[in-house]
């Protein structure tokens, strides 16, 4: 199990183990073996959380320290504005998103066939009398 959870391949847990390769399978179908592969897999996962955790946590007071020195005496000023907006950003402060607005219509069904009736009248009509489409030319 200890392999499998370390990426090992198959055949090569076979070898390793000096077993054939079917023998690793068949044990890996079975419902007790994956019961423990998982409580396994959960017991690393919660391991790596706590080591990361505790180095994240471990990291945060030099790393604050940096960004502010940054903040307060690096030479660009583009430098110090991205390490105050940083800050103000990991305090929870920020900035308004902007947001696309869409607005609908909703037609009634009167309009919609009276819409339809005028087409449908258009479309009869003599080219020489349709309506032109097009604008005059704008001087």
């Amino acid at each position: 199990m200890q392999l499998l959870l370390g990426g090992v391949s198959r055949k090569e847990i076979a070898t390793r183990l000096g077993l054939h390769e079917t023998t690793v399978s068949l044990w890996q179908r079975h419902p007790e073996f994956q019961a423990e592969l998982e409580k396994l897999r959960g017991d690393l996962t919660t391991s790596v959380k706590v080591l990361v955790g505790a180095r994240l946590q471990n990291e945060s007071g030099p790393s604050l320290t940096k960004i502010v020195d940054l903040r307060d005496n690096a030479r660009s000023e583009k430098v110090q504005l991205g390490a105050a907006q940083d800050i103000l950003d990991r305090a929870g402060y920020k900035p308004v998103e902007r947001h696309a607005v869409l607005t609908g219509f909703v037609i009634q069904p009167e309009l919609v066939e009276a819409i339809r009736s005028v087409v449908q009248e258009l479309a009869l009509m003599p080219k020489q009398l349709a309506l032109t489409t097009s604008l005059p030319e704008r001087r």
